[in-house]
């Protein structure tokens, strides 16, 4: 609880904690095991909602919060260097998803412009969302991944976001056991 509170503080203000900036170069395109933690966090949902019989995906990654990473860097300090740097290199502007995730359900990839119009700040259009995608009970969301240097750590941020104001989402910690990519731990979550 007192995790969600920090984090809903951090979203209302504005102000700056001056954060290092990354050091390490981010490849070009998303890459095969970003694509796997993706499918592996859809299948996992740690978020909890019903995402519905077709999975509706945000096309465009979001700039990883940067401010809930730092916050969280301050509160306990065991994140590996490598890690935030990768997380925070990856972060730095958005990517576009391509239709490489490995999941047994449906999915779209929802246009940046469509996610936009339906769920922004000014318009709150969310009557709009169940008459585009009438399967789906919201839509997914992912930041870039950083990943440690053994490659067997990530760190992501996933959010979920339904009609007007209904969303969930945080900032989580995995690392790679038996091939597949699960949740170790909830760094930061917020919900509205």
């Amino acid at each position: 609880m007192r995790r969600t509170l920090v984090l809903l503080t951090l979203l209302l203000c504005s102000c700056s904690l001056g954060s290092p900036g990354p050091t390490e170069t981010p490849p070009p395109t998303i890459e095969a095991e970003e694509y796997a933690v993706y499918s592996d966090m859809i299948r996992e949902n740690p978020i909890g909602y019903d995402l519905g019989s077709i999975i509706v995906i945000r096309e465009q990654t979001v700039r990883g919060d940067t401010e809930m990473l730092q916050r969280t860097l301050e509160e306990d300090r065991r994140l590996p260097a490598k890690l935030v740097d990768s997380y925070r290199s990856r972060n730095a502007k958005s990517y576009t998803l391509g239709r490489n995730l490995d999941l047994e359900q449906d999915y779209a990839l929802m246009p940046e412009e469509d996610f936009q119009k339906i769920f922004s700040q000014q318009g709150l259009e969310g009557e709009k969302f169940p008459a585009k995608y009438p399967e789906s009970g919201g839509a997914v969301f992912f930041s870039r991944v950083g990943f440690g240097a053994k490659g067997d750590e990530a760190l992501v941020e996933m959010g979920f976001r339904c009609d007007g104001l209904c969303g969930a989402g945080g900032l989580y910690l995995l690392t790679k056991e038996d091939g597949s990519w699960k949740v170790k731990d909830t760094l930061l979550e917020w919900m509205s």
